[in-house]
Formats: C-alpha cells, structure tokens, sequence
C-alpha cells in the first residue's frame, strides 16, 4: 500500500516575522500597512528559502487580547508579545458583580474591530478570529494560580466566570463578524491551552460544557480546536467537541494515540523545537523520519514547525528536506487558519 504523504506548516508568526525584517513587535500590531507588508516580505523569503507554498497573510492580535476584551490591564513590551499585568477579580466572590462591557461599547473590541478592518482593505481577507477559550481567560481574569485554588474551594463560582466570560466571547465573535460582514464562513477556530491543568472530572463538569456550547452557537460546517499541552488524560472528553481539525498538539502525545480519539480527521503535530535548535543534524533526522512514519499510518496528518527566534532558517531547512525525502520529493503544505 502507497503511504501517505506528510504535510508540513512552517509558522511563522510576529515574533519571527518582526526577527526577519528587523522591526519591532509593537509596531507590527499598530500599524496595519507594517504588519502586511512585513508579512509578506517575510513569508517570501521563508518560502523561497525552505522551497515550500508560501503561507496566506495572518491578521495577529497576540495571545491574551481575549483577557484584555474582559478587562485585564495588558502591557505591550516594545518587542515581545503583550503579557497580562494585572487580572480583574482580587477575590472570586466577586464574581457575582462581575460583568464585561459590551462590544459596541468596548473600546478594545472597537480598536480590533477597526484594524480588522483596515487589514481586510488592504488584503481582502476578513478576518474572523482566533479566540482564547473561556477557560483559558478566566484563568486570566482571576490569576492563574488564585484561579487554581477557587477551583477547590469554591466550584460554583469558578463555573460561574467561565460561563460569563463564554457569553461574553460568543456576543464578541457574533458582533465582530456582523460589523465584518463575514458570511458563509467555513471554519471556526479555538484555543484553550490551560486546560492542561485541571483534572478530568473539573474539565468535564466546568469547561467542557463551555467548550460544546462555544461552538454550537455558530453554524461553521468546519470545527478547528488547538491546546498544545499534555491532554492525555481529557482526550475521550475533547473528541465530544465533533471537530474537523486538531491543530498542532503537543509533542508529548504521540501521534497513534491520537488517532484513537479523533479518527479520521486532520490532526498535526508541533515538532519539539529544541530538538531542532539543539541537537545534531543526524538526530534531527531520525526524529523528523519517525514523526513521519507514525503520522502516515492514516493519512490526514502534518507536523508543523513553529518558527521561534533563534531557530535559523537553515535549521528548518533540515526539517522540510526530511519531509521531501519521506513523501518521495513532495512537501504538501498545509496552513494554520488564523493568527494569534
């Protein structure tokens, strides 16, 4: 029997992108004309060099904007992502008079609303967002490490804030792609990462309900889901999602594993990049060829390798050249659905 070919996504995203041109990551994300142009100067250069499809143009927001939506003070270092510094809610008993304010009221949905739209004049492309699961932004709200300990002492209202910041995005998702005039969209996309850090019996009480409701309140033929953690344990929970995609999971998880959860879609896999910073070329490549072999067994499989600064081009040059060689020469390309 012909084995599957591997697909492969070189992601690159602002913090390899502003390293490629030389810019600075706060100016990549104010400034919509610098963000193309940037992109597309860089996705050329990453195509020609690693000789794959060059990757569609990603409208980049950073990773905690869905906290700073639900009220978390945000810094912007001039040339790393934005982090959160503060959260909303010191105690969760205030949970209960907690409220987000709504989107045609709220001036960062406003702001992303309005680059949104800038980034759509210039590219075409309407953006429709990659959102942070409700899990993932309480977690922020509150303080990952507070949030952790009200998950014991006080489960009602932990479950209480995430179904209030879940309305809250649903109302968000529903007004952005209306002011958009996004229609017939083909795919929706959510991240939850710390997920990873509840047990089974929480995550299936408090958050999956959240997670299943997210994405029945929309009516996207095309379910893509991403947690990039260790979700060995909540694996039979997540195939209940009825998604299409399973973007990039972790490296911990082998891939056959997966398959027993999520049979017969797409899944990728994100290489261990320190393995690709790190070890030797000859290591690089039996763990490159047996990534390969696993994934093929089914078909429907990528890996993706996420382009983080300090990982040379050249380096990923031996990635996408193993590739070649297991497919017989071939290196389908396949691309992450939105930016981050």
């Amino acid at each position: 029997m012909e084995k599957e070919k591997v697909k492969f996504c070189y992601l690159a995203e602002e913090l390899k992108i502003t390293e490629i041109e030389g810019i600075k990551v706060i100016d990549f994300y104010n400034d919509i004309d610098l963000m193309v142009s940037a992109q597309k100067k860089a996705l050329k250069k990453i195509s020609q060099f690693l000789d794959i499809e060059e990757s569609g143009l990603l409208f980049c927001k950073g990773h905690v904007k869905g906290a700073e939506v639900m009220g978390c003070e945000i810094s912007q270092p001039e040339d790393n992502e934005p982090f959160i510094r503060k959260g909303v809610i010191n105690d969760i008993s205030e949970v209960e008079n907690y409220e987000v304010c709504p989107p045609d009221q709220n001036p960062i949905v406003l702001d992303l609303l309005k680059k949104a739209k800038q980034f759509y004049e210039i590219t075409g492309i309407k953006d429709t967002i990659m959102y942070e699961g409700p899990f993932t932004i309480a977690c922020f709200v509150r303080g990952q490490s507070n949030f952790m300990l009200d998950l014991i002492d006080n489960p009602d209202l932990c479950k209480e804030l995430i179904r209030k910041i879940n309305n809250s995005a649903i109302e968000w998702k529903k007004y952005h792609d209306d002011e958009l005039g996004i229609e017939n969209p083909e795919a929706i996309g959510l991240v939850d990462d710390s997920i990873v850090n509840v047990s089974p019996q929480i995550f299936n009480d408090m958050i999956l309900p959240e997670l299943i409701r997210w994405y029945d309140s929309f009516n996207f033929p095309k379910r893509h889901f991403h947690c990039c953690g260790n979700i060995s344990n909540i694996l039979e929970s997540l195939s209940r999602l009825n998604i299409a995609q399973y973007d990039m999971f972790g490296e911990m998880i082998a891939t056959s594993k997966m398959r027993n959860y999520f049979p017969g879609i797409f899944i990728s896999k994100a290489l261990d990049f320190r393995i690709i910073r790190d070890k030797p070329e000859e290591t690089i490549k039996s763990y490159i060829d047996s990534e390969c072999k696993e994934g093929c067994v089914h078909g429907n499989f990528g890996l993706c390798m996420e382009g983080i600064r300090g990982v040379s081009l050249e380096r990923a040059r031996i990635v996408r050249d193993c590739i070649a060689d297991f497919n017989g020469g071939e290196v389908p390309s396949f691309e992450k659905i939105d930016g981050i």
